[in-house]
């Protein structure tokens, strides 16, 4: 964190620590190829583990890892279990350190590999330190059922460290080794054997230039062979050898980062390489895949883990059936399994990387563009981060024209890469030729079930028809619901009875998103209109059964319209509105509640915050006094900016303009990634109703001066 870039605005520097989401991600919808994704146990005798190992034996898969009560630790053993029928075995110990008179030394970093035809082997590593260990080898003729015990190898030889060794043309079964002990050098270790008898190159590198362990190996036509490395200076490095592994060339940096932490890659049968690593030179998540030709142009796969935490020290095989299995750390707790389908793998370009990426402009790309999927455009946006760190993207999908009514659906985008990319386009709401519209998102902590308030009205009926009460029908308020993470959602269900008076004629749902209290409360800020009167006003509904059932709250006086809400640290909520119609020059509406939103105070003109006559949106920092504000800052709809308050909304000291041109409604929102921000908006070159564009900035950009 450049704290020198937070001059004036104190304490701000702490945001990116209390930022937290959660969840897997990837390109698209996410994971593209992603055949399956499991826990191998749920339950272990053991409170840590890591640095698991995957191998394919004629009778099913096998995994193993090294648990304990953590890494480095006398009580770390080796653990296997073994897949059959889809189902993997409960986690036995195979191997445990002991020593002559009864000392016990950790176990670390298990590798499997089937010979062909011949026994499983299991290489192991024991000892005090990754300086001070040695290897040793174990070996299974059932498959992994039962096991010899351990044989310690020659002096001098560790076994392959930590990525699965591989067999060449000639019978050599090459290993990808590593040594810590004077500087980190890595070197290749061959057997014809089984292990029997050994040899080994000299060391890649010098330790100096570059410090490197734990090499996997690539195979390349004509038996060139390639290794990638994990490094101590912030990318994964590359060397290549023609002399099958003998002697490599003068390692150097590929285009990917590293964050010192595991790798490991694979050659299909096709010639395509996969290798599987975290896309950033800090911390180990993200955890990603990434596809190569030529295994020195790499392209974006899915992304497999994007929440805070660790997901590391991947390995991965393919299997005789063409599927890639792929096998991580998850958060030092479990050991996850990932299959993979290589011929659905969707290559994208290669994002930045987020550590080096702090203090660069925002990453702006189109989510909704007006004349895509049989649409005429796209309006309304709302943006919601999931429970699991997965991004929704909700709009309106108008098919008639621009207008508010006529055949409108509720779309949807989904991305689990934090807004690199995103998924195809969903149908969420759709009534033939009527409207259901202004999305309203809120997701419940608790049971991480996303909810939707939404309106509808018959597609004949306009808003002024509807107003008036001379229109076929009139608005009505609905919600849906996603229990699996937004990518599959109810049918609408109608509780307009409960939530709207007989003297209401419009109303809206949002548009945004809604908040929860810490009380538990799920809010949703709305506005209507009623009979007889030219005001709108604001006003929010509420649900204290986890949003089973919906009520009607307090509501705001006329000249109130489009809102959202945010709950402040001594627990008032700041609703924060639009003026309707317009007051230029007097900017927008405020007014808190201290009741959870049944009553509200008079409200007041926010100079600070200029607005032309448009929905904007409203977010809290995590459990700070930080808020951020977006919305068109002119008296016209145009210079889409973000604003930033510091003490809960009393002054707003930074804007920064998203864009300068036409630009109108805008949905803000905390990204899984802590110190990340992202803003889904409206915005053209002529108009502003062109495309709906995603921007992912940080704090430090918003706070840069």
């Amino acid at each position: 964190m450049r704290l020198r870039i937070w001059q004036g605005l104190p304490g701000l520097s702490m945001l990116a620590l209390i930022m937290t989401g959660a969840g897997p991600t990837a390109p698209g919808d996410g994971l593209e190829g992603v055949v399956s994704q499991e826990m191998i146990f749920e339950h272990a005798p053991f409170n840590s583990c890591h640095a698991s190992t995957i191998a394919e034996t004629p009778k099913g898969l096998v995994a193993a890892w090294f648990g304990g009560s953590d890494e480095g630790n006398s009580d770390v053993s080796i653990w296997v279990s073994r897949q059959r029928d889809g189902q993997w075995s409960a986690p036995v110990e195979v191997a445990n350190g002991s020593q002559e008179g009864g000392k016990r030394q950790p176990c670390w970093n298990p590798v499997l590999y089937q010979s062909p035809g011949g026994p499983l082997l299991l290489f192991i590593k024991v000892g005090p330190s990754p300086r001070a260990w040695w290897g040793m080898v174990m070996t299974s003729l059932d498959n992994g059922q039962t096991w010899t015990a351990p044989r310690r190898l020659p002096e001098g030889i560790l076994g392959p460290i930590k990525n699965k060794p591989v067999l060449l043309a000639d019978g050599t079964l090459l290993s990808p080794s590593s040594t810590e002990d004077q500087g980190w050098r890595a070197h290749l270790e061959r057997t014809n054997d089984l292990g029997q008898t050994w040899t080994k190159s000299d060391p890649i590198n010098d330790s100096k230039t570059w410090a490197l362990i734990q090499p996997t190996i690539l195979n390349h036509p004509d038996g060139v062979l390639q290794v990638l490395c994990r490094s101590r200076q912030g990318q994964i490095v590359e060397s290549w050898s023609k002399d099958g592994g003998k002697t490599w060339d003068a390692p150097k940096a590929t285009t990917l980062p590293n964050p010192n932490s595991g790798i490991d890659a694979v050659t299909l049968k096709d010639g395509r390489h996969v290798l599987i690593y975290n896309h950033t030179s800090k911390d180990r998540s993200p955890l990603n895949v990434a596809i190569s030709d030529d295994g020195r142009t790499w392209k974006a796969g899915p992304t497999l883990e994007s929440e805070p935490g660790e997901y590391s020290y991947p390995g991965v095989i393919q299997a005789a059936d063409g599927r890639v299995h792929v096998i991580y750390t998850w958060k030092r707790k479990k050991i996850k399994h990932v299959i993979l389908d290589p011929k659905a793998l969707v290559p994208h370009d290669l994002p930045k990387d987020p550590a080096t990426a702090q203090m660069s402009d925002p990453e702006q790309v189109d989510v909704f563009v007006a004349g895509q999927a049989g649409y005429h455009s796209f309006r309304i946006p709302s943006l919601l981060t999931t429970s699991k760190g997965t991004l929704l993207a909700i709009s309106e999908g108008r098919k008639g024209g621009l207008g508010d009514s006529g055949d409108i659906d509720v779309v949807l985008h989904r991305s689990t890469d934090g807004g690199t990319t995103w998924g195809p386009l969903r149908v969420i709401a759709d009534d033939g030729p009527n409207t259901f519209g202004n999305p309203c998102l809120v997701v419940d902590r608790d049971s991480g079930t996303i909810w939707m308030l939404l309106t509808h009205n018959l597609g004949v009926d306009k808003q002024r028809q509807i107003v008036e009460r001379t229109s076929q029908g009139t608005r009505t308020v609905w919600v849906v619901k996603s229990v699996d993470d937004g990518q599959s959602w109810s049918k609408p269900v109608e509780i307009t009875k409960g939530v709207k008076p007989e003297n209401w004629t419009w109303y809206a749902t949002g548009p945004g998103v809604g908040i929860q209290l810490q009380s538990g409360r799920l809010l949703i800020p709305c506005d209507h209109s009623e009979a007889g009167s030219p005001d709108s006003f604001s006003h929010v509904l509420y649900s204290d059964d986890h949003g089973e059932t919906w009520a009607l709250g307090g509501m705001l006086n006329a000249g109130s319209d489009e809102c959202q809400a945010v709950e402040l640290k001594d627990h008032t909520i700041l609703i924060n509105m639009r003026n309707h119609p317009p007051q230029p020059g007097k900017g927008r509406l405020i007014a808190t509640s201290r009741d959870g939103g049944l009553n509200w105070s008079q409200p007041v003109h926010d100079h600070a915050l200029i607005e032309p006559g448009c929905q904007g949106s409203l977010i809290r920092i995590a459990e700070s006094d930080v808020l951020l504000f977006s919305n068109p800052a002119s008296t016209r709809r145009e210079r889409l900016t973000v604003k930033l308050s510091q003490d809960s909304g009393k002054t707003w000291p930074v804007a920064r303009v998203l864009h300068p041109g036409p630009s109108a409604y805008s949905c803000l929102a905390a990204l899984p990634k802590p110190g990340m921000i992202g803003c889904l908006y409206e915005q053209g070159e002529k108009s502003p109703y062109e495309r709906i564009k995603f921007a992912r900035f940080t704090l430090d950009w918003l706070a840069r001066k």
